[in-house]
Parts: C-alpha cells; structure tokens; sequence
C-alpha cells in the first residue's frame, strides 16, 4: 500500500476511533489524568464490546479485508 493510500486509511481508522459512541464505550475517561495518552489508546483499542470483540480485531479485520479480499479498483 503506498503513503497516499496508507495516510487515507490511518484517518479513516482515526474518525472511527473520534465516534461520541466509540469515545464513551471504550476510552478511559476515569484514567485520564493517570494514564500517557499512548496508554490510554492502547486500552481504548483493546477494549472488548458486547460482542466480545475490540476496536483492535475491527481494525486487523478491516485491513485483512483490503489487502486481501479487494481489488485495487475496489479499494478506490
């Protein structure tokens, strides 16, 4: 994947993450003042929903989907 495509998917992940939904359910908001930032999105990206499954998995999953089950032309 080249710097383009690369630097599009990274924001694309990023909005996912900036979700009010997302934000509440799994950023934590009691730690914040006690964890680095890089720790608190590391736990926020771990953290498991009702379905048993983190932002983390989503992520890998989205990836393995783009990489490996679309075409170049669908992926634009």
């Amino acid at each position: 994947m080249h710097g383009d495509a690369r630097d599009e998917l990274i924001d694309v992940m990023r909005r996912f993450l900036r979700v009010t939904t997302t934000l509440v359910r799994a950023f934590p908001i009691h730690q914040h003042e006690s964890l680095d930032p890089h720790l608190a999105v590391r736990s926020m990206l771990d953290t498991k929903d009702d379905s048993d499954v983190s932002w983390r998995d989503k992520f890998h999953e989205f990836l393995r989907f783009l990489l490996q089950s679309c075409t170049a032309y669908e992926r634009t």
